[in-house]
């Protein structure tokens, strides 16, 4: 079986084909199995119709099954969507994580996910939070607003994943950073200098604007952002 899977790639197999791997995918032996995965994931873009069988193997025991089922299910883009999304609300422990991660593998086609994967923000699983995270972050890379409201809210726990999300978000963030920063609420200053501290020096250009502002206290918390990130302020003039 594992030669036949290797096989079928070799043959220039087309996505209408693939419903000959189904069975093999669902071999016991985990060689075998991943061989499988391992040819779907050469091609471009995997067949629908072999989504099934792929979506059982988010709940594989093995890691690396489940993080190829993953970027499988990806792959297939926005017409595997709806499943996934299906899936993941039943889900728990690793098939959810697997589940999110498809989902970020779809990248902007996803967008119609960003709601459901920002509420996993304040899941009680520091693991599929941090997953949500990375799925958001491919599929709005550069789209700060929705994570400053996040911030803006009452959930301290997705709060916190907010501010990951904007730390690593980079560039695209600085300009709602720092107009975050010169907020009157201290909770939400408190957020953009996590954040701003989290993008590291990337961020000191943004910091150094902020060092002219009319406000002592916006001007103490990018000086002190700046020396957190090891960036010497004297870099304004």
């Amino acid at each position: 079986r594992k030669a036949a899977s290797s096989a079928l790639i070799n043959i220039g197999l087309k996505d209408e084909d693939l419903s000959a791997l189904t069975d093999i995918l669902r071999d016991k032996d985990k060689t075998v199995c991943k061989t499988a995965l391992e040819t779907l994931a050469k091609l471009k873009k995997p067949a629908f119709k072999i989504l099934p069988a792929v979506k059982e193997l988010l709940a594989d025991s093995d890691a690396s099954v489940r993080k190829l089922s993953a970027e499988i299910t990806g792959g297939m883009g926005l017409p595997a969507l709806f499943d996934i999304l299906n899936y993941m609300r039943q889900a728990e422990g690793n098939a959810k994580k697997a589940a999110v991660e498809a989902i970020g593998y779809m990248g902007p086609a996803a967008k119609s996910a960003v709601r459901e994967l920002s509420a996993l923000l304040s899941d009680s699983d520091s693991s599929v939070r941090r997953c949500a995270c990375d799925a958001l972050l491919k599929i709005v890379p550069s789209s700060p607003g929705i994570f400053v409201n996040i911030i803006k809210g009452d959930d301290k726990t997705a709060r916190k994943s907010a501010v990951e999300i904007l730390g690593r978000m980079g560039e695209p963030a600085f300009e709602a950073l720092s107009a975050l920063l010169q907020e009157e609420n201290r909770v939400w200053r408190k957020s953009a200098s996590q954040a701003f501290a989290l993008a590291g020096p990337a961020a000191a250009g943004s910091l150094i604007k902020l060092l002219k502002s009319k406000s002592q206290a916006v001007r103490k918390a990018a000086a002190d952002i700046l020396g957190d990130i090891g960036t010497d302020d004297s870099e304004e003039e």
